[in-house]
This record gives C-alpha cells, sequence and structure tokens, in this order.
C-alpha cells in the first residue's frame, strides 16, 4: 500500500500546475467517447498557501504541500489520470535556492474491490510512473518514488462531492469532485520541511 511520505510523517508530527488547463479536465462519456459532460471544477483553484514558514518558531526550509490526483474512466474498466505532489517554497527555502514545484505521475487505475472502504461505490488499483517532462522538483524528493502502486477507495456523494480513502486501511487521502467519467482528489494542507 502506498502512502504519500510526506504526508504520512506529518501525519505524525501533527496530527495531516495541472494538466495546463485551468478550467479542470472534461470527462468522457463512460464509453470512453467525448461526451457532454460538465468539465470537473478545479480543486487546486483557491488553495491555501499561507503558512508553513516556521516549525516552533525556527524558520526552516519547507513548502505547503498538496497532493492532486485526477482520473477519467476511460468505459472498459480502466481509468486513466495524473497525480501531482504540489509544492509553494517558504522564504528560507527560497534563500537557499529551492523554490515552488511539482512532481508529476501518470496514472493508469483499474476498477475493482474499495477494500476497507464499506461506503465507497468505486474502487480503483492504481499504477503510476513519474513524468519526467512535467517534473521541476529535486530528485532527492520523488527518489524511489518514482513508480508506485496504491488501492483508493471512493464515495461519490450526490451533488458532486467525493471522498477518497486508501482502500486496504481505509484512512482518509482527501476530498474532490466527480461528474460523468471522471472524479479527482486533493489532500488537505501540509507542511513539508527540508
Amino acid at each position: 500500500m502506498r502512502h504519500y511520505p510526506s504526508v504520512l510523517l506529518l501525519s505524525l508530527l501533527f496530527a495531516c500546475a495541472g494538466k495546463g488547463d485551468d478550467t479542470g479536465a472534461s470527462a468522457e462519456g463512460a464509453d470512453g467517447s467525448d461526451g457532454d459532460t460538465e468539465p470537473l471544477p478545479d480543486l487546486k483553484e483557491g488553495l491555501d498557501l499561507s503558512g508553513c514558514t516556521d516549525y516552533e518558531g525556527t524558520e526552516i526550509p519547507g513548502a505547503v504541500s498538496y497532493f492532486y490526483g485526477e482520473y477519467t474512466d476511460q468505459g472498459d474498466g480502466t481509468w486513466t489520470g495524473e497525480e501531482e505532489w504540489l509544492l509553494t517554497a517558504n522564504p528560507r527555502w527560497i534563500e537557499l535556492g529551492g523554490g515552488d514545484c511539482v512532481i508529476t505521475w501518470v496514472s493508469t487505475a483499474v476498477e475493482g474491490d474499495a477494500g476497507s472502504c464499506g461506503a465507497c461505490d468505486l474502487g480503483l488499483s492504481v499504477s503510476a510512473s513519474i513524468d519526467m517532462t512535467r517534473t521541476t522538483c529535486p530528485e532527492d524528493l520523488y527518489k524511489g518514488e518514482e513508480n508506485f502502486e496504491v488501492g483508493y477507495g471512493v464515495v461519490r456523494q450526490e451533488g458532486g462531492g467525493a471522498l477518497w480513502y486508501y482502500a486496504a486501511s481505509g484512512t482518509d487521502l482527501g476530498t474532490g469532485a466527480h461528474v460523468s467519467g471522471a472524479a479527482a482528489f486533493i489532500t488537505d494542507k501540509a507542511c513539508k520541511w527540508f
């Protein structure tokens, strides 16, 4: 089971660029053809990028951290998409030569068991590989995480909301949205220290 390393570490410590199209991705129809569905809302718009400047009063290099994922149903039990680790540098990291960056993985998923999430109506078994052409973060931040496999359970809510969970454990991954043929998530804000 994959847990994003920094999110897990921060959960223990603190107790928690996209497709290039600011409007979100258009969903395809359930048959894989272009449908007349609404686009997914842009979950990255309006993120809280404040804070994460010091730890217990000491300014240290770091960044505001979010993970984002977006998947489109291909109509044959498979989904394609991408996941991103979005990092917004704090002033100390910028002073040391760091800066805002993103790590992008291209992913495919197969519909299956939602695991420990009994309320989930969608289970996705995901395989992902890093997309070096769209990854701008230093190698140290993704080394060993170039490829991963993980299972998700998704509760697609009435009104277009979505709750995402790790299938194996049932623990929260994030919140998001769904439209016919597509779904996306964003994690809670976290601080990543370097």
